[in-house]
């Protein structure tokens, strides 16, 4: 009697391939997005100003505001955010329907060159108001203004990197 296989080559790569796929996660569809302000100097990554009608999925469509992004993009696992140089004039607000995942952050970098990227919140209560979200990483920014807080973190606001 001859035993065959229980699974053929082809579906051993197959749930290989899977097996893969599922290992990377979140990040598997991660997305870049990249926001400018309507100023360009000292630039990182941009290439032109930003404009809130943009797509934000180059460096040529780049956002003007980061709040733009998190309206109109719903963000998940692995999704990062290129902040450009400048002043960002905002109170940046991220939800629960904006957050990442033990499989991996939403992460919101900032320029380092020329003066950085500065979220300046005047006139807000906050310059970042994390509600109900996990898994946010904010790195590199300058913060000032917010009338109570710089960041505000609240609810079931855990995990996250600052």
């Amino acid at each position: 009697m001859i035993l065959k296989p229980a699974i053929n080559q082809k579906s051993a790569y197959f749930i290989l391939l899977v097996l893969v796929l599922l290992l990377m996660g979140g990040n598997l569809f991660a997305t870049d997005y990249y926001v400018n302000d309507n100023v360009m100097a000292g630039e990182m990554w941009c290439t032109v100003i930003g404009n809130d009608t943009n797509d934000g999925l180059a460096t040529n469509t780049p956002k003007a505001t980061i709040q733009n992004v998190i309206d109109t993009k719903l963000l998940g696992p692995g999704d990062r955010v290129f902040v450009d140089t400048g002043t960002y004039n905002e109170m940046v607000l991220i939800t629960g329907t904006d957050d990442g995942s033990g499989a991996g952050y939403v992460t919101f970098t900032a320029s380092t060159q020329g003066g950085g990227a500065v979220i300046d919140g005047a006139g807000n209560a906050q310059s970042w108001n994390l509600t109900n979200c996990q898994y946010v990483r904010i790195e590199y920014f300058k913060i000032t203004g917010g009338n109570a807080n710089g960041i505000f973190l609240q609810g079931n606001a855990a995990n996250n990197y600052i």
